[in-house]
């Protein structure tokens, strides 16, 4: 039946793009109205299939070119400068749209820049300041690779698996085993900080004791600071600020809030000789202190994950995103449904 419904659905959105019925619906919803644009990763198929991202994260480098090179035709694609301004001064351009990056990844530079300059569309790059230059790489996919590699030893991991909630991972084929994984990480996420730290200590100690290794060649890389210097030289990716480790903000104290605020903005004009007065919340977690705080560090806008478009009077430290990912936007038609908000 799911797959009837997506079969109805990409239907639908196809003939009401071919007829001109999605534009002019397009027109209506953003009447005096932005679109700004959450994307994470660029990634080909094989690099997708052995990454340990979401692929709620993932777009592929032809449907990437496809969404760029339909912003350039359909909307008016600003740089962050452009952005800011338009809504200090309460009145956005037609068609205003921007592109922005969370994280740091390596593949931004590698897959998604040479389409950025291909289509002439600018974007803002949210870097966490702690993985930069480093092998490091979030917790989400450190763990769920751990538990990948003690899922191939079944005799030893399925106890450890029954007890995190899914028996059945080291009896399953890889792919469906990672999926497992993935629903499993996805589940954690609201845990405090120390408790997802300790369990990761946990798999990795019986990692060691089992004496399985886990592969260090794989996509999951965050750019270097001379790639950072790279993107923002190329005149069409503004730097901005994830913070520092990634923490959700609203997991921390209010003295380790500014010390992520205030230190990554240091970092990044020391490192990259830029100034970051744009940020993105880590996971998009925020509350009214928080945005306060923000402010209060010189900041000029702040970026959540909440699902909507940018009115001329939003507040420039709650604005509000449209994530993006291959899933469900793999045709211009449903790109631009799914800028409409009608999925």
């Amino acid at each position: 039946m799911s797959s009837l419904k997506r079969l109805i659905k990409s239907a639908v959105i196809a003939g009401a793009y071919h007829s001109g019925l999605l534009r002019l619906w397009l027109r209506f919803k953003l009447r005096n109205r932005a679109v700004a644009l959450t994307y994470h990763r660029v990634l080909p198929a094989q690099s997708a299939a052995d990454s340990f991202s979401t692929a709620a994260i993932v777009v592929s480098p032809e449907t990437f070119r496809r969404h760029m090179q339909v912003l350039r035709r359909t909307f008016n694609p600003l740089t962050a400068d452009q952005f800011a301004a338009a809504l200090a001064a309460g009145k956005l351009p037609p068609r205003a749209c921007i592109v922005t990056f969370d994280d740091g990844w390596l593949d931004n530079l590698e897959h998604a820049l040479p389409i950025l300059r291909e289509c002439s569309v600018p974007a803002v790059l949210f870097i966490a300041t702690d993985y930069i230059g480093t092998d490091r790489c979030f917790w989400q996919e450190t763990l769920a690779r751990a538990l990948f590699a003690a899922a191939g030893a079944p005799e030893q991991s399925t106890a450890l698996f029954a007890e995190l909630g899914d028996e059945r991972v080291p009896r399953l084929p890889p792919a469906e085993a990672k999926a497992a994984i993935r629903r499993l990480i996805d589940q954690w996420k609201s845990w405090p900080q120390e408790r997802i730290d300790a369990l990761l200590a946990r798999v990795q100690a019986s990692l060691q004791t089992w004496g399985i290794a886990v592969p260090t060649t794989h996509p999951d890389r965050f750019l270097s600071w001379a790639q950072v210097n790279e993107l923002q030289a190329s005149g069409l990716v503004t730097i901005g600020s994830h913070c520092r480790t990634h923490t959700p903000l609203t997991k921390l104290a209010a003295a380790n809030v500014s010390e992520e605020l205030h230190s990554s903005r240091r970092i990044i004009r020391e490192r990259a000789g830029v100034d970051p007065l744009d940020l993105a919340y880590p996971n998009g977690d925020h509350d009214a202190g928080i945005a306060q705080a923000v402010a209060a560090n010189g900041y000029r806008t702040a970026y959540t994950t909440v699902r909507g478009h940018v009115t001329p009077t939003a507040d420039a430290f709650t604005l509000r995103r449209i994530n993006i990912a291959e899933q469900g936007t793999d045709s211009a038609g449903a790109f631009l449904a799914r800028i409409a908000g009608i999925f």
